[in-house]
């Protein structure tokens, strides 16, 4: 609806591009995934900084990788199916004083987190990623 509206109000043109950048894969690692699939297939997800607690699937799991670390995170596990999955980690970003139990966790970066717990990796590499390219707009017309 959104870019029917935006079409319609600006003349917006976009077109879907794939272009190699900067990418993190997701991927076992050397020792193996210390994760255990799930009896049950459906998905739950409670997240907040710092603290992952779901029930899910690699390729989701590398979606919500994706939009915390604002690069794309490719699945490249090969692992299916669903798997309950927990994992700590201190967050980048400075801790806020409203968030004191945070800087009590361990110490441990995303990426060592989900080495060290889970037995996966974020790899950083160059892949194929979907982007929008504006072609054109206008000005909006008076009402």
């Amino acid at each position: 609806m959104i870019q029917s509206l935006l079409a319609d109000r600006f003349q917006l043109k976009l077109q879907r591009e794939s272009r190699e950048l900067p990418v993190y894969w997701l991927v076992v690692g050397k020792n193996g995934a210390k994760i255990q699939r799930s009896a049950d297939e459906s998905r739950s997800y409670r997240a907040s900084r710092g603290l992952l607690n779901t029930r899910t699937t690699m390729p989701a799991l590398a979606n919500v990788f994706s939009n915390w670390r604002e690069r794309v995170v490719l699945d490249r596990t090969g692992l299916q199916g669903t798997f309950d999955l927990k994992l700590e980690w201190v967050p980048d970003e400075n801790v806020r004083p409203e968030e004191p139990e945070i800087a009590s966790r361990p110490g441990a970066s995303l990426f060592t987190a989900v080495q060290e717990q889970l037995g996966l990796r974020l790899e950083p590499r160059k892949g194929p990623v979907e982007i929008l390219v504006i072609e054109g707009a206008e000005r909006p017309s008076e009402n």
